[in-house]
């Protein structure tokens, strides 16, 4: 009898911790229903766009004069944390040349929720991505795969997602 008991307790501890897992899972990582893909392309549109315009440039001169253009001038109001742009490498197995890459500033280290029930869209993923000092900042992953003569290439956008969420309400 007593060992029926112990089984009971030891279930319902097992079932509430299971419950507060989920919960803290949900609320760190689970996406809000305003945040969707076509909100993020509406309001980096522009800038994914300028970057993914370098793929058409030829002329390395030309390339290399857009890319310091482009660094020059890139807004820092969006909350933007990083802006990758490549190929995807040898196989899918590793990524290949950056042709662009943009950091606010040094993140070693980032991890975002691949869990696809999180997610309101495909190509939408939430984390953090952490600094050199250790300061987690909140952040949303959006991914971009495009075609251009018969090559897959990657833009990768990491942006703050709490200054996302603030621009999604202003919209």
């Amino acid at each position: 009898m007593r060992f029926l008991y112990v089984l009971i307790i030891a279930s319902i501890l097992g079932v509430g911790a299971s419950w507060l897992i989920n919960y803290y899972i949900k609320s760190k990582y689970e996406i809000d229903e305003n945040v969707t893909k076509e909100a993020v392309e509406e309001i980096y549109g522009e800038l994914l766009g300028k970057v993914e315009s370098l793929y058409y440039i030829e002329s390395e001169e030309k390339l290399k004069k857009k890319i310091n253009e482009l660094n020059k001038n890139f807004p820092t109001n969006l909350g933007v944390l990083k802006l990758k742009q490549r190929d995807k490498g040898i196989q899918h197995y590793s990524y290949g040349v950056n042709y662009f890459s943009y950091e606010r500033e040094m993140y070693p280290h980032s991890y975002f929720y691949t869990d696809s029930s999180l997610r309101r869209s495909p190509g939408l993923m939430r984390g953090y991505v952490e600094n050199r000092e250790g300061d987690e900042t909140d952040s949303l992953k959006y991914e971009r795969v495009i075609k251009i003569n018969d090559q897959e290439l990657d833009i990768e956008l990491v942006v703050d997602y709490q200054k996302l969420q603030s621009l999604v309400e202003e919209l």
